[in-house]
């Protein structure tokens, strides 16, 4: 008879896992915003450098929030990772669509650092089988 293990942690399914790294991004995001809004009240971010601070804020909620979503669903790692990463920049589009009236700037910059931050969870995880050591045949004597 074949008894098959429970592991100790539950997975959860692909659209649930997606949709929590998703939201886990989306929340990130704010909380990053918000940061970087009472750092340019306080003056210690200039004017200048809030573009390139906004794109460090979303490779690094994408990166969090795709790693949580791959450990949460446990199984095709790249797809689950690319697929959270891609729902989070389609509902950043959506909310600059909804309250900005679609006036899309820096959209490439931000894209990018959105897909490397989902990326590299999605790399990292992979395990290759790496190289196979080659054994010497030992050959019986004639």
């Amino acid at each position: 008879m074949v008894v098959k293990k429970k592991s100790g942690r539950r997975q959860a399914s692909l659209p649930i896992g997606i949709a929590f790294g998703a939201g886990t991004s989306l929340l990130l995001a704010l909380l990053g915003a918000a940061l970087l809004a009472w750092l340019m009240n306080q003056e210690r971010l200039p004017e200048e450098n809030v573009g390139i601070a906004a794109a460090i804020v979303l490779l690094a909620a994408s990166l969090l929030g795709s790693w949580l979503a791959a450990g949460k669903t446990k199984e095709k790692r790249l797809i689950v990772c690319m697929s959270s990463g891609l729902l989070f920049l389609l509902l950043l589009l959506s909310c600059t669509a909804l309250f900005f009236g679609g006036q899309y700037q820096g959209l490439v910059r931000n894209a990018l650092a959105i897909l490397l931050g989902c990326g590299i969870p999605a790399l990292l995880g992979l395990k290759g089988e790496g190289r196979k050591k080659s054994r010497l045949r030992k050959y019986a004597s004639r």
